[in-house]
């Protein structure tokens, strides 16, 4: 897990870029797509997006993590932060900027969470 620490802050600065990418569709993916898609399944209520979903799935596991410890970071930070807040700090940090207080606060819980 400390492996994907700052990586998987990276992580959420892709996801939201990574919507709609046909690459985020691979087959190839190390288990990513079925932790995607009981992560989205209609038992987990989210505002998150799919595709958000899948960015930072595919980015957190290409960046060290795994399925398991990535699913994990993405549910925690999901009751932490609206989508929306999600969105503002992707933007930030792809601007050159910090994604944030509460960002960075769910990411260091969550981390913590699903060691």
């Amino acid at each position: 897990m400390n492996k994907i620490k700052f990586a998987a802050l990276i992580a959420l600065a892709l996801s939201v870029s990574a919507c709609g990418s046909k690459a985020a569709n691979s087959s190839s993916d190390g288990g990513v797509n079925k932790a995607v898609s009981e992560l989205v399944s209609s038992s987990h209520k989210s505002e998150y997006t799919a595709e958000s979903v899948t960015g930072f799935m595919k980015s957190c596991v290409a960046s060290g993590g795994n399925a398991k410890s990535c699913g994990c970071l993405i549910d925690k930070i999901e009751e932490k932060v609206s989508f929306k807040e999600f969105v503002e700090a992707d933007t930030r940090a792809r601007t050159g900027g910090s994604p944030g207080d509460t960002l960075v606060n769910a990411m260091t819980e969550a981390k913590l969470a699903c060691q």
